[in-house]
Parts: structure tokens; C-alpha cells; sequence
């Protein structure tokens, strides 16, 4: 049942909050993300920074940036020195551009007259490295993930009324980019849209 799930994820999130440090400091620079994140290191262990999103954070000041995608290069830049410096995964949040979308996009979406039958098109709109907005930060990263969730892209290109969704559908999730492995594979999960829950398709509806 739903509430057994969410009383099994709420009791899954109180078995982490000791280790989990949510910080929200909207106006923060990349020079003041990375002193906190040292002076965390040096009293307490800390696995991972985890920054929500790139393009909000603000590029050292006094820098001379001719173009923004050299400004969000050199806070990507400065998140890999972090993340070299304290030996700890750094993952940044990316937005991509509008203009990743496929052409012709919304208007096939929109005659698709139940999801399943929408997900062909779907799959069409999976996201590449250079679709990243104001490019550069790429450069600076070891692994590139693209995410493609069906749900959110069937309920929502749309102007009618939002339409039926199952409860469960895919979740696409693809390296863009990966200097340890091989670029350009993708996997499905299952996508619990009433909890967000995410887990492997094996346990999940047929056809999802």
C-alpha cells in the first residue's frame, strides 16, 4: 500500500539525518560553498557535496569573464578542485537548454492519446552533452548523467487538461559523459510519481 511505502521511506530518512547536512544558502559563491565544505571536513566526515544547481551559483568575484559559459566553467572548475582536494564525490544539479527539445516535439506529444502510446516520442527527447545550458561545465566533469523522466514530459506538454498517468512509469538515466567507462548507455527505472520513489523496473508494473 502507498502509506506502508511512505512510512518505510520516512523511517529509511530517519536512519540518515545524522549524516545529512542541508545548507540553504541561495546567494552563495562557489568560494564560500567550498569553506564550508573544508571547514565541515576538518571536524566531522563528510561523503559528498551535493549542489542544487550550477547555474545559480555565482563565479569567484574580481574574475574577468568575458562570456557566461566561461563564468560557469570556472565554478565547475573550482567544485573539481574541491572535489580532488577532499577526495569526495561533488555532483551538480545542470540544467539543459529549451532548445534540446525535438522538433515537432509538443504537437506529437499532444496527439498522443494515452502514455503508453507516448512513449516512442519520449524517448526521442533524451538529452546530449552539448544541450547542457550555458556550456563549459562539462569540461570539468569526470561523469556527465542525463535524466529523462516520461511522466513529467507526457503531463505536462500539454495545454489540455493534465491527463492520465500510470502510477508507475520510466525514469531514463544516461552517461553523457564518462572518462572511466563508455558514454551514450542508458537504463530505465521505475518512477513511483505519488511518493517520488524511484526504484529497479523488475519491481515495478509491466509496460512501465
Amino acid at each position: 500500500r502507498a502509506k506502508d511505502r511512505l512510512d518505510e521511506a520516512r523511517d529509511i530518512l530517519r536512519g540518515l539525518e545524522a549524516g545529512l547536512l542541508i545548507v540553504h544558502r541561495p546567494a552563495w559563491t562557489v568560494e564560500e560553498i567550498d569553506a564550508h565544505a573544508r571547514r565541515l571536513a576538518n571536524g566531522r566526515k563528510v561523503g559528498a557535496v551535493l549542489v542544487d544547481y550550477l547555474q545559480r551559483i555565482p563565479a569567484p568575484a574580481g574574475g574577468r569573464y568575458d562570456r557566461r559559459d566561461i563564468e560557469v566553467s570556472t565554478v565547475a572548475r573550482a567544485l573539481k578542485a574541491l572535489a580532488v582536494d577532499l577526495s569526495i564525490p561533488v555532483v551538480a544539479g545542470c540544467q539543459i537548454n529549451r532548445e534540446s527539445v525535438p522538433q515537432g516535439y509538443r504537437e506529437k506529444l499532444s496527439k498522443a492519446e494515452s502514455y503508453e502510446a507516448a512513449r516512442e516520442t519520449i524517448k526521442g527527447a533524451r538529452p546530449l552533452l552539448s544541450h547542457l545550458r550555458e556550456g563549459g561545465a562539462e569540461q570539468e566533469a569526470d561523469l556527465v548523467l542525463g535524466l529523462l523522466n516520461y511522466a513529467a514530459d507526457f503531463q505536462t506538454d500539454t495545454e489540455e487538461e493534465s491527463r492520465a498517468v500510470p502510477e508507475v512509469t520510466r525514469l531514463e538515466v544516461g552517461s553523457l559523459k564518462n572518462r572511466g567507462g563508455i558514454p551514450g548507455r542508458w537504463t530505465s527505472l521505475a518512477y513511483y510519481g505519488r511518493s517520488n520513489y524511484i526504484r529497479d523496473p523488475e519491481n515495478a508494473w509491466e509496460n512501465f
